[in-house]
């Protein structure tokens, strides 16, 4: 009777250590399954050698903030992730024909819809003061991590087009960010009417057709646009 309680647990015991074994292998193959691992350089998180962008002009669309940021290897990321989706990525080319990349930490509308106040004669914040905080604050060696690679689509023109962003957080950037509402304050502005807190930075890699932005119901977060296609990592 002893001889066959003994076996008995053994057997039992095995049969355990197998499935727990199985289950294990199982998780771990689910764990390994994913998109293409998009590897990035890891001078995207050492700018402090270029310049700031401050931009300058009367158009709603004309004036902004940015953090510059290091992108040699970007057409490399383009040409993977077209390989992914079997369309060609273009960029903004706006700002550098050659291309450039960035994180935005004023956005265009943001300066002519509130920190610039309604009368464009005198402006609550101009830009030159709004870039004179981000230098006093070292903004290109502003501090972020990388979250995923993110993704929207919006129907145009009867094709569905896409745009792929790096989804980033940083702190850095936003005390820069409270740092500008506390001067548009000082000079009059409601603090109401801005909110430094809704802020959704990333660094733009491509797109189809054009980018895609809140307007066009685009909330470049991680809740909301990451990509399971695409593993970012940090080369080492």
């Amino acid at each position: 009777m002893c001889k066959f309680l003994f076996c008995f647990s053994l057997m039992f015991l095995f049969s355990l250590e197998v499935a727990v074994g199985e289950n294990h292998c199982e998780k771990a193959h689910s764990e390994n399954k994913g998109g293409l691992i998009i590897q990035i350089d890891p001078k995207i998180l050492h700018n402090a050698d270029l310049e700031q962008v401050v931009k300058k002009g009367e158009g709603r669309f004309d004036s902004a903030l940015a953090m510059n940021v290091h992108c040699e290897r970007f057409p490399m990321l383009r040409e993977k992730i077209s390989s992914v989706i079997g369309r060609p990525l273009t960029f903004y080319k706006q700002w550098n024909p050659e291309g450039e990349a960035h994180i935005t930490v004023i956005a265009p509308v943001e300066y002519y819809d509130f920190l610039r106040g309604s009368d464009p004669q005198h402006p609550i914040l101009t830009m030159n003061q709004i870039g004179s905080i981000a230098s006093k604050s070292e903004m290109q060696k502003a501090k972020f991590e990388i979250l995923s690679m993110g993704s929207g689509k919006m129907l145009l023109k009867g094709k569905m087009e896409e745009t792929f962003f790096i989804i980033v957080k940083s702190e850095s950037l936003l005390k820069i960010r409270r740092t500008i509402h506390e001067a548009f304050v000082q000079n009059g502005g409601k603090p109401e009417a801005w909110n430094p807190e809704k802020y959704y930075p990333h660094i733009t890699v491509g797109f189809t057709l054009r980018d895609l932005h809140e307007a066009d119901g685009v909330i470049k977060d991680v809740h909301n646009s990451s990509d399971s296609r695409f593993i970012v990592k940090i080369e080492e």
